[in-house]
C-alpha cells in the first residue's frame, strides 16, 4: 500500500507527503529484501524525481520486476514510465510503454487500468495500433533502412542492399530518430517489435 500512497500523494501534488510514504517504502524494501518492494520503491522514486533524473529509477524497477512474475506490478511501472516520458515529450517512447502496459492490463481484466492506459494514449488505442505512427511518419527510404536496421543490419550493409551510399543511411537514421522521438537502434528495433 505504502506504493499507492506515494503516487497518490504524487497525482495531489503533495510531494513532501510523497517523500514521506517513500521513505517507509524504501525501509520496509530493505528490510523484507523482497524484488517486488524494491521494484515499487524505485517506481516511487521515479514519480518524484526531477524530469532530468526520473528515467534511471522507472529502468531499475523493470529490471527488478524481470526478476519475478508479476505482469499486473510491471504494467503499472510502465504505464507511469510511459505518463513521465511522454511529458517530457519523449512520445514516441512513452508510447511504447504506455501499449506494452496497455496490453498487460487488458490481458488480466484491469477494467480501471486499461481506461487510464488508453486515456495516456490519448485515444482507444489497441497493442496493435502501435507502428500506425510510423506507416504514416516515415518516407518510403525511411521505411526500408528502418527495416533492415531493425534486422540488425549495419549502416554498410544496409547501404549495398539499397544501393546507396553509407551516408546516405546515416542521413536516413537519422531523420528517422528525429521523426520518432528516438535515440538508438534498441529504441528503433522495440518499436517495430510493437507492430507484432
Amino acid at each position: 500500500m505504502a506504493a499507492d500512497l506515494v503516487e497518490t500523494h504524487v497525482r495531489r501534488r503533495r510531494h513532501d507527503d510523497a517523500r514521506a510514504a517513500l521513505v517507509r517504502l524504501e525501509q520496509h524494501a530493505v528490510a523484507a529484501n523482497r524484488p517486488s518492494l524494491q521494484a515499487a520503491a524505485a517506481r516511487s522514486r521515479g514519480l518524484l524525481a526531477p524530469p532530468h533524473a526520473f528515467r534511471q529509477h522507472f529502468e531499475e524497477a523493470l529490471r527488478l520486476h524481470a526478476q519475478m512474475p508479476t505482469p499486473f506490478e510491471r504494467a503499472r511501472t510502465e504505464l507511469c514510465f510511459g505518463e513521465r516520458l511522454r511529458r517530457t515529450r519523449r512520445r514516441a517512447e512513452a508510447r511504447t510503454h504506455l501499449v506494452s502496459a496497455l496490453a498487460t492490463f487488458e490481458r488480466l481484466g484491469a477494467a480501471p487500468w486499461v481506461e487510464r492506459a488508453r486515456r495516456e494514449l490519448g485515444s482507444k488505442a489497441r497493442p496493435s495500433d502501435v507502428g500506425a505512427d510510423i506507416e504514416e511518419t516515415l518516407t518510403p527510404h525511411e521505411r526500408q533502412v528502418a527495416s533492415l536496421v531493425v534486422q540488425g543490419a549495419t549502416n554498410g550493409e544496409a547501404a549495398r542492399t539499397l544501393f546507396v551510399t553509407p551516408k546516405a543511411v546515416e542521413y536516413h537514421l537519422s531523420n528517422i530518430y528525429r521523426k520518432l522521438d528516438i535515440r538508438s537502434r534498441t529504441q528503433l528495433t522495440r518499436l517495430f517489435l510493437e507492430r507484432r
